[in-house]
């Protein structure tokens, strides 16, 4: 049985305080007297003096109020500042000089100016929330800055409220370096906050203490206070760290459990269809939060999205109505253009897509099956071309899972769902064999179970079509075939259309088929034949 990495920790711990202590018993016997260097023992006996009376702990409580204050005061300013940072860059150039100014003036010349201007209390409290804002500031701007985008874009696809997206994406991204920046941050405070005090001559104060203790020469009240301040920020810092650890874990890991109105069955998946409407649904289309919504795609009028990019690189989009089943029937590719730097992808590219089968978009590595789909979906832009016809509204299974780690797979597929609905979540993981591991987080599923996890999000929520990229990796026999049933059950209500290399789909799917080829391929074939 191997050891407790954290228990050695601790031992290792306690053998550094009894070895200072050694040292410092032997400088002490060789000094030559105790009035410069006063034993162990002397001062932890003054040190216990101290703390039988009630001046000592007043003073504890009065310094570790007003510093952290301070701490949570500022802790809170520099973490809105980063996101308002993250949101918006331009607000980073007004900041740096600030923060820079925070990092490199010393402590000691802010003390001695803010003296003219503030009290004792809030001096202490300014200085403490000077030394912490740069550290959590940048640690929390860092962290943002690595957010996961691809996260961050299935939460728009799937138009995830703004309180999940932070609840569920961007804290737990940020626990860590927030924790470590806050667990420094705790020290250099109790540090700074109590050099205002000696400076500032605050009452009662550990810092006022320390000042008496030098006035007077008293060198076991000095060495007595200063194991007062290592003792309560060691101890407040543990303490904090665990309390926001604990927290943070505890707000993003669970979705609240909602009570739904309506009730699904394992037999009954199909999406509720809603009174037909006088009005056609209205569109509403943003870039920034999520994917074109439609109000209901099963009414008999619906609106489909054309993206137009003109030789200049404008993007327009336009709304263009289609009667029968709520989807247009085509799909049309005018004049398609898509490079990522050197690499061409498509080059005047048209093609036309009915939807009155599933889609199956074929092609060998390399040959643009995923930036074909993203395209569709608006969640990439063409260099130039039309794409018309593209329901609005559409979910995607992305060629990575993409799902939020910490979360269960069964709360995985509820946060896409109106009201958190678990009793249709449970309805697609039973239907794909996964109630036994419903309860368990995304992060410790097989590559098999996070891929049908990733299915049944995507076909939990109203939506005008499927865009599934190679949907079926990763699945045995079985599997596959508990999944295909499901995509064609959704095809009775929604267009689909699937990124594949796999041709058996094609049958099993009875699917129409756009086989894609790499231009480097196609431009290579040309000159042979010429």
């Amino acid at each position: 049985m191997k050891p407790d990495p954290r228990k050695k920790g601790v031992w290792f711990s306690l053998g550094g305080v009894l070895l200072l202590l050694v040292i410092w018993q032997f400088l002490s016997l060789f000094s030559g007297t105790n009035f410069l260097l006063p034993p162990p023992r002397d001062v932890l006996a003054r040190f216990g003096q101290m703390f039988s009376e009630k001046e000592g702990w007043l003073a504890v409580i009065q310094s570790g109020e007003r510093i952290l204050q301070g701490v949570f005061f500022s802790a809170a300013v520099a973490v809105i500042f980063a996101f308002a940072v993250w949101r918006l860059k331009v607000l980073q150039r007004l900041i740096e000089p600030f923060v820079l100014l925070m990092k490199t003036v010393p402590i000691v010349s802010f003390i001695l100016i803010a003296l003219f201007f503030l009290g004792n209390r809030v001096l202490t409290l300014f200085i403490s929330g000077l030394v912490v804002f740069p550290m959590v500031y940048e640690s929390v701007l860092a962290a943002l800055s690595d957010v996961d985008h691809a996260l961050l874009e299935m939460a728009r696809v799937f138009c995830l409220k703004k309180r999940d997206i932070l609840r569920f994406i961007i804290v737990p991204a940020c626990r860590g370096q927030f924790l470590a920046a806050m667990g420094v941050a705790l020290g250099m405070a109790w540090k700074a906050g109590v050099a205002s005090e000696v400076l500032s001559l605050a009452k009662p104060s550990i810092g006022w203490h320390l000042h008496d203790s030098r006035l007077y020469l008293d060198m076991e009240g000095l060495l007595a206070w200063t194991l007062a301040i290592v003792l309560v920020s060691f101890i407040s810092e543990k303490l904090i760290i665990l309390v926001l650890r604990s927290a943070l874990s505890y707000v993003g890991r669970k979705l609240p459990e909602k009570a739904r109105r309506v009730m699904h069955t394992a037999e009954t998946l199909e999406a509720d269809v809603e009174q037909k409407s006088e009005h056609p649904p209205a569109i509403t289309i943003d870039d920034e939060q999520c994917a074109p919504q439609i109000s209901d795609f099963l009414s008999e009028t619906s609106h489909s999205v054309t993206i137009t990019i003109d030789g200049a690189g404008e993007c327009q989009k336009h709304q263009e109505r289609s009667d029968g089943m709520g989807h247009p029937a085509v799909i049309t590719i005018d004049g398609l253009d898509k490079a990522f730097g050197e690499t061409v992808l498509f080059r005047n590219f048209s093609a036309e897509l009915p939807l009155d089968r599933p889609f199956i978009v074929n092609g060998a590595s390399g040959s643009g099956k995923t930036t074909l789909l993203r395209m569709l979906a608006s969640l990439e832009r063409p260099d130039a071309g039309v794409i018309s016809g593209v329901p609005g509204n559409g979910r995607f299974v992305f060629q990575e899972n993409r799902l939020i780690p910490q979360l269960s797979a069964r709360d995985n597929v509820r946060v896409v769902l109106p009201d958190y609905d678990g009793l249709r979540a449970d309805a697609l993981l039973q239907r794909l064999d996964l109630s036994d591991v419903s309860g368990q987080p995304a992060e410790l599923l097989s590559g098999g179970e996070k891929r049908r996890v990733a299915i049944a999000r995507a076909l939990a929520p109203k939506s005008g079509i499927l865009f599934l990229d190679e949907p079926l990796r990763e699945l045995d026999e079985k599997r596959e075939t508990d999944a295909i049933l499901l995509i064609l059950e959704a095809f009775t209500r929604v267009p689909v259309i699937l990124a594949a290399h796999d041709e058996r789909l094609i049958n099993k799917l009875n699917a129409r088929v756009l086989t894609l080829e790499r231009l480097q391929d196609r431009m290579s074939d040309i000159e042979n034949t010429a």
